[in-house]
């Protein structure tokens, strides 16, 4: 109040006193020339003058906001779209993806999305610029969060891989995932095992096969092709021109289907790594394995195990092998190939011309003249090569003495025409229901290995001797087909 009094005290002496006023005068231009000084002039000028400062101020705040909001609309990583949809679909959001929508390379596998949770999520992606390689293994999508996924890679053009394995996608599903891949450009790896896939879906598979220039690695591994025709998928495996690596291992390629596929992989000018593992091939399908080995100019690396290959087709296989130099990974093991398939495969890769450095023959027995060539190979070129036991180190020679009968039939009698026969009698005498339990094993079309119908006759209480069993191995191995498989349909009750 005391500073109040004094200044208006001062302005009274300044409008009584004439000689202050040139004083006053000069100060008040002053005071105009340094109009952006908040300290200069009157002190109704500066309130006036801070007061537009502020003002300026305020307004310069205002649009710093305002482009910090617009701003924030073009969010690369699909953040606030994502939590806008989990809230808008009542989904929980993920908490590691909104920590990690920023890598490049994203597993969002075993996180229980489901369908909605594909939604939501395929709302952020659409968007999202970062992720380039997406795991969303095991999720339980199923065909509807197969749809989702597709929009998603409609409009997303930075993923290139994406893992989709396990989740049920069925023909729905499926059917979405292909009806992108025509027009995709940005995707090249593509895994959908295990998604419960048939022959069925073939046709959509085979038409984004044909239609795509892009994809290089496929796996369509653990699903159910090949049990009725494969045609189709084998005709678009032959014309397609890019996919490098294929992956159709624990399929049911058998027989006919088998040759087909085959013959598909053989004439494509592009693949270079093919699994065909746990297939039950078959030696017909073993045969076109060969076929294989023999027409392609690409394949560098080849899983044939577990497939039921037996001696003759590793033979051929062997064969075949001596004209390849192309070939460098051989995986055959888990397979009945005997002790002459084995030196026929190892004999086969032995020549200079070979490229071959890794021959996997994993529980391949094997005998000390394999072990030889083995030695003689590594000394001329390093190859990794895996096998089971030496079949010589470990056979103890027991005499036994050789039967005399076979199901009540003396063995003299018996031939591979009658032995099925002779089988049949005996189970029918003894109330054994033998086609029923053969059944427990794998059965093609009233088929089967000769190894699983011993082991079928001890589980139903028909006690064979080893040297009974060897005897009765022998005949069926002679009532075999071409397939390696014995008819059993004589068994029928």
């Amino acid at each position: 109040m005391t500073l109040t009094i004094l200044e208006d005290k001062e302005e009274e002496e300044e409008e009584v006193n004439p000689s202050n006023v040139k004083k006053h005068s000069s100060e008040k231009d002053v005071t105009e020339q340094k109009s952006g000084d908040l300290w200069v002039g009157s002190r109704e000028e500066r309130r006036r003058r801070r007061q537009t400062e502020e003002e300026a101020l305020g307004e310069d705040a205002d649009t710093d906001l305002e482009l910090d909001e617009e701003k924030s609309e073009f969010d690369v990583t699909g953040r606030a779209t994502y939590l806008n949809a989990c809230r808008a679909l009542g989904v929980v959001p993920v908490s590691y993806f909104l920590r990690h929508m920023t890598d490049r390379r994203l597993s969002l596998a075993h996180h229980g999305l489901g369908a909605v949770g594909m939604k939501a999520l395929s709302y952020s992606l659409m968007n999202n610029t970062f992720i380039l390689a997406l795991d969303l293994e095991d999720n339980w999508l199923c065909g509807e969060g197969g749809e989702y996924a597709a929009a998603m890679l409609k409009e997303n053009c930075y993923i290139t891989e994406l893992n989709l394995a396990n989740n049920k996608l069925g023909s729905v599903g499926c059917a979405a995932i292909c009806r992108v891949l025509h027009a995709n450009v940005t995707l090249r790896n593509i895994d959908m095992s295990g998604n419960d896939l048939s022959d069925k879906d073939s046709q959509t598979i085979a038409e984004a096969f044909q239609e795509n220039n892009i994809l290089k690695y496929v796996n369509l591994s653990h699903n159910g092709f090949g049990s009725t025709d494969s045609k189709l998928l084998a005709d678009a495996i032959s014309e397609n021109e890019t996919i490098e690596h294929l992956d159709l291992s624990w399929n049911n390629f058998r027989l006919k289907s088998a040759t087909c596929i085959c013959n598909g992989i053989a004439t494509n000018g592009r693949i270079r790594v093919v699994n065909l593992a746990m297939n039950g091939l078959g030696n017909e399908g073993a045969f076109g394995v060969a076929e294989i080995l023999k027409q392609s100019g690409t394949i560098a690396h080849i899983d044939v195990s577990h497939n039921r290959i037996g001696t003759t087709a590793a033979t051929v296989i062997g064969k075949a092998l001596e004209g390849n130099d192309l070939l460098k990974t051989l995986k055959i093991g888990q397979n009945p190939l005997g002790v002459e398939g084995a030196k026929s495969i190892l004999k086969g890769i032995m020549p200079e011309a070979s490229c071959v450095v890794e021959l996997d023959l994993t529980e391949v027995v094997v005998d000390k003249e394999f072990r030889s060539l083995k030695q003689e190979l590594l000394a001329s070129r390093a190859v990794a090569i895996a096998h089971g036991p030496v079949l010589e180190d470990f056979v103890i020679q027991i005499k036994r003495k050789p039967p005399t009968t076979l199901f009540g039939t003396p063995i003299s009698e018996l031939t591979s025409e009658n032995i099925m026969t002779s089988l049949k009698k005996y189970c029918d005498v003894n109330n054994i229901e033998i086609y029923d339990a053969l059944f427990s094993y794998d059965v093609i079309n009233d088929r089967m290995l000769v190894a699983d119908i011993v082991k079928a006759l001890s589980n139903v209480g028909v006690s064979l001797r080893v040297a009974e069993a060897e005897v009765l191995s022998r005949l069926l191995e002679g009532h075999t087909t071409g397939d390696g498989l014995v008819d059993i349909s004589s068994l029928k009750i």
